[in-house]
């Protein structure tokens, strides 16, 4: 059984210069952690049901195969999925901020800074489309890979 600390220390690591993820006004430390914690937990979940749709049929694994109570997989993860688990929650993060601005932008108009000016949120918008990518990248070599086997799966 893989813990879900495993992963949500990989995410952490990934996203510990974002300011953001880990500032909350007039919350003292221990609320601090427990929302950390809270909101971790609801990326990995996500991110866990996610992957579960998009790695391929003939991969034995079944990531819904979980313990909340315990927060933990009911089966050991291997290190490829524990990176991919983390880097689709850094994404889905990233596109939470994403949805964010657009509300701002729905109510505001498109002139908002809020956000940032024009052409830092140009480049965030890359930087989000250059994980996807990423992410996208490393699910094709897992899904090129039997994760009990090492053996290459048939292209489908």
């Amino acid at each position: 059984m893989t813990p879900y600390s495993n992963v949500i220390d990989r995410f952490i690591k990934k996203i510990k210069k974002d300011k953001e993820f880990f500032s909350y006004a007039n919350a003292t430390d221990e609320e601090v952690v427990e929302i950390i914690n809270q909101r971790s937990k609801e990326l990995l979940e996500d991110a866990s049901d996610e992957l579960q749709s998009l790695k391929c049929v003939e991969q034995d694994v079944d990531f819904l195969n979980r313990d909340e109570t315990l927060e933990t997989y009911s089966f050991d993860l291997i290190t490829s999925e524990e990176i991919l688990i983390s880097e689709l929650m850094v994404v889905n993060y990233f596109e939470e901020e994403l949805i964010k601005l657009k509300a701002m932008q729905k109510y505001l108009g498109n002139d908002i800074k809020v956000f940032s000016p024009n052409a830092e949120r140009k480049t965030y918008l890359e930087m989000v489309k250059y994980k996807h990518t990423l992410f996208d990248s490393k699910l094709s070599d897992y899904n090129s890979i039997d994760r009990n086997t090492g053996k290459f799966l048939m292209a489908y």
